[in-house]
């Protein structure tokens, strides 16, 4: 079967956008449980620097998700089952150590290995469900296919931001952590999705990974692929944001506990507002960015980016909250409102950046070569974090701090320029 008739048969805008959305909505809201974390482990006492260390270990899978890839891609496939079952088994994962984690004590025996298989589940349902798009949807709807999973998970975590915040304040910890089992649960519906055979060019080849990485266009990918999207740092599920916030959020309170619940709420609008205009720009613009172009978009987002992150750096949040008092704090309200306009580039130099990279993935190994190049996402996020984590920890403000991220996501995103695809692309195969 010819690539061009798998896309023609089994392609199908509507069910595929609902399933990949309800599968990347469990994403999110998992995932959101590091928007939590440091709230907690500041409860718990742990300084900033080995909170930051903590998010950063907790990702550690996500930075092999290339191994994972490979793993998928040379496994046989039960039936027409080749990665539904990978996306169920992370799951199983997720749920099993949310668990685990109401039960947990000691941070560095029992919390961190807790969250660490929670993360690795994730990074197996994420690797898995990348792989299914990229096997089923033909090029030119890539920005869509990718932008409503990216869509799902940003109202994924809007959906935890709110309710997980709600239940802190109202319940406690443990409850909260309970509630990271039954968001775990709408993944299942990717059972309804129809996966195509495995045929002579789907199946993994040792001969289309020579060709891969002897294309001397390859290098430029990579270095693509590890800088091009440092604006992911600030990515509410990676943590640093939360931290970000928080300082901008000091309380004098008599305990740091009293502080941490009192900030936890106004975290959740924030956060919730960073996932709505995630999920406004992925949705809408991904489409678009299908039809103007995936690299010229991916300029457009990237500098409307930096733009709202000096604008975050320079301004002072309370100074565009009397403009927009929708909580009736200045300062809240105007992190909210920075927040949402973040989250519109965010999101959608994300997609961007990822849809470039899903045009150059050989059709033998889509799993491997995407994760292979997601993995340098996680490691420019990686720096980001101790960036962040260093700097909080050396008294640095808030302003200095995004003024650096800034500049990291304008050098990283220069490597668009050298970017072409691969002679084994899928773009250039059909």
């Amino acid at each position: 079967m010819s690539l061009s008739k798998i896309y023609t048969q089994y392609w199908n805008p509507k069910l595929f956008a609902v399933s990949y959305f309800s599968v990347y909505w469990t994403d999110g809201a998992v995932r959101s449980l590091m928007i939590f974390l440091p709230l907690y482990l500041y409860t718990l006492q742990v300084s900033p620097f080995d909170v930051a260390f903590i998010l950063i270990i907790s990702y550690i899978a996500w930075h092999f998700k290339f191994l994972i890839g490979l793993l998928l891609d040379i496994s046989p496939a039960i039936g027409t089952w080749r990665r539904r079952p990978w996306i169920i088994a992370g799951r199983l994962m997720s749920i099993f150590s949310a668990i685990w984690l109401i039960f947990a004590k000691d941070v560095w025996l029992e919390i961190l290995p807790a969250v660490l298989i929670i993360m690795t589940g994730d990074a197996i349902l994420d690797a898995a469900a990348d792989a299914l798009v990229l096997d089923i949807a033909p090029p030119d709807w890539h920005g869509f296919g990718l932008g409503s999973g990216w869509a799902g998970r940003a109202i994924g975590y809007v959906t935890s931001a709110i309710l997980t915040s709600y239940v802190i304040l109202n319940f406690g910890w443990q409850a909260a952590f309970l509630l990271y089992s039954i968001y775990s649960l709408p993944a299942f519906v990717v059972v309804l999705i129809k996966e195509p055979p495995i045929t002579k060019e789907t199946k993994f080849s040792k001969h289309a990974l020579a060709l891969t990485f002897s294309d001397k266009r390859i290098f430029a990918l990579i270095v693509f692929a590890f800088i091009g999207c440092m604006i992911y740092g600030l990515d509410p599920n990676r943590g640093i944001l939360s931290q970000i916030i928080c300082s901008y959020l000091r309380i004098e309170t008599k305990t740091p506990e009293e502080e941490i619940m009192l900030i936890i709420g106004y975290v959740g609008f924030i956060i919730a507002a960073f996932g709505i205009g995630v999920a406004v720009a992925s949705l809408i613009l991904g489409r678009l960015s299908d039809k103007i172009g995936h690299k010229k978009a991916y300029i457009m987002s990237l500098i409307g980016g930096i733009l709202v992150i000096l604008a975050w750096a320079i301004l002072p949040p309370e100074t565009i909250g009397t403009l927009f008092n929708i909580i009736g704090n200045p300062k809240v309200s105007g992190l909210v409102f920075l927040s949402f306009i973040l989250g519109l580039f965010e999101g959608w130099n994300f997609v961007m950046w990822e849809t470039i990279l899903a045009d150059t993935v050989p059709p033998e190994m889509t799993a491997f070569m995407f994760q292979y190049f997601m993995s340098g996402v996680h490691a420019s996020a990686l720096i980001v974090g101790l960036v962040v984590g260093l700097m909080l920890d050396a008294g640095f403000s808030a302003t200095i701090i995004l003024t650096v991220i800034a500049l990291m996501c304008l050098i990283g995103g220069g490597s668009v320029l050298l970017v072409k695809p691969l002679k084994t692309s899928k773009v250039m195969r059909v």
